[in-house]
């Protein structure tokens, strides 16, 4: 019997239950109509059928296979309305569960009917456990270490929406190609209907992340024979420039000189991250922070009851464009989540700019504090240290000896009154 695809949409149900309970219902009442009304014994029908039932069942061979692989269905379960399945070449939701077929929809919204006796001689996977694995392969240049690769690939895969936790992604170096190290990247579902779009976000956030930690997918041997030396960006006059800009878009730093500025250009990365990406995670250390570039971020936060609320939205024209000084200052975790919205490019400042800007001049620590410590009041930070009764003066003073303690630098000479 063929497939028949059928483009119809609608509410299907199985309908093999309810059907043989009609159909029971049914043959009674003509019984009783029979010997009740007609004084005819029903049994004499089935006396009657015998001479013809052979040629009958003959006949009704097929149809009756597939009658009877319906109700061992419905005994057995081996798949139910809403699972995903794959027979043959066909991947569908389970739509309808019928007396001689199983009508499943792909996900191109065909809708297909595989008769049962196919279905029972035939090997079906179901993907409706709780935990579906997929995966992807990704070749990797020999000249970054497995442990930090895998490293990186694991964070990915882990901040993806719809991606277990448990079990945890599994990544393994798995052969050496001609060109790269091949992985295997295997993660689970608990909805196989989202296995694509989570592969996409996977695959898209991998070239982001990669990119980031300067991490190479290679070309084959012959393209990167051909391939020209690429001119590092920061040794450019007109991007010091740029970036020296960038750096006074934060309010804290826009009073420093240029050659105040030029002591963190070392410690400026800039870097790309895709939608959807993690750039900080709540709980995570706080040893860096971020300058939007362009895009759009989302904050958001878990409240005591463990739920993910939305705390703001920043981008590149906010009265404030970064993220993150307050941990990055004060040494502590950070206590939210920060995700790309859009494609967005930022720069990343490092604690090691700052130990050096610091070491140089001492002076400039006090009204970075002072700057921090106002905008932590503005938020609502300094709501506990109130109802301690030490405010902000006090706020301030704990922070910059943190900040001290942090980029180990001197305290500044006091200057004369």
């Amino acid at each position: 019997m063929d497939l028949i695809f059928r483009p119809r949409r609608g509410v299907h149900y199985s309908a093999i239950s309810h059907d043989a309970v009609m159909l029971l219902l049914w043959m009674l009442v003509v019984a009783i109509v029979f010997y009740a009304d007609l004084n005819f014994d029903p049994m004499k029908l089935f006396a009657s059928g015998a001479l013809v039932s052979g040629g009958i069942v003959f006949a009704l061979q097929e149809p009756l296979r597939n009658l009877a692989t319906g109700v061992t269905f419905q005994i057995t379960k081996p798949f139910q309305l809403g699972d995903w399945v794959n027979f043959q070449s066909h991947l569908g939701r389970v739509k309808a569960l019928k007396w001689a077929a199983t009508e499943i929809e792909t996900r191109a919204h065909e809708r297909i009917q595989i008769p049962n006796n196919m279905l029972i001689s035939q090997p079906v996977k179901n993907f409706s456990n709780t935990a579906i694995a997929d995966e992807i392969e990704i070749g990797v240049s020999y000249e970054d270490s497995p442990g930090r690769v895998k490293e990186v690939i694991f964070k990915v895969v882990r901040d993806a929406a719809h991606v277990a936790s448990d079990p945890p992604p599994q990544i393994y170096a798995w052969e050496y190609g001609d060109y790269a190290i091949k992985y295997r990247v295997r993660y689970f579902l608990a909805d196989y209907g989202v296995q694509e779009s989570v592969r996409d976000a996977i695959v898209s956030s991998l070239w982001y992340a990669l990119r980031r930690h300067a991490i190479e997918i290679p070309y084959p041997t012959q393209t990167l024979e051909m391939r020209r030396r690429r001119v590092r960006r920061g040794a450019d006059a007109e991007f010091e420039k740029e970036i020296i800009s960038d750096l006074r878009r934060v309010d804290w730093l826009r009073e420093l000189s240029d050659a105040e500025l030029r002591v963190l250009l070392p410690a400026v990365q800039v870097h790309q991250f895709g939608v959807g990406e993690i750039l900080m995670r709540e709980g995570d250390s706080g040893d860096s922070f971020y300058i939007i570039r362009r895009g759009e971020l989302e904050v958001t936060a878990k409240s005591p009851s463990g739920e993910i609320r939305h705390v703001a939205g920043l981008s590149a024209a906010s009265p404030s464009p970064f993220i993150g000084e307050s941990a990055f200052l004060e040494g502590g975790v950070r206590n939210s989540t920060v995700r790309a919205r859009t494609d967005v490019e930022v720069l990343e400042m490092s604690r090691q700019g700052f130990t050096q800007l610091f070491r140089a001049h001492p002076e400039l620590a006090e009204p970075i504090a002072e700057i921090i410590a106002t905008r932590g009041r503005q938020r609502g930070a300094l709501l506990a240290e109130a109802q301690r009764g030490d405010g902000a003066q006090g706020h301030r003073h704990r922070l910059l000896a943190k900040m001290r303690q942090i980029f180990d630098f001197p305290a500044a000479p006091k200057k004369p009154r």
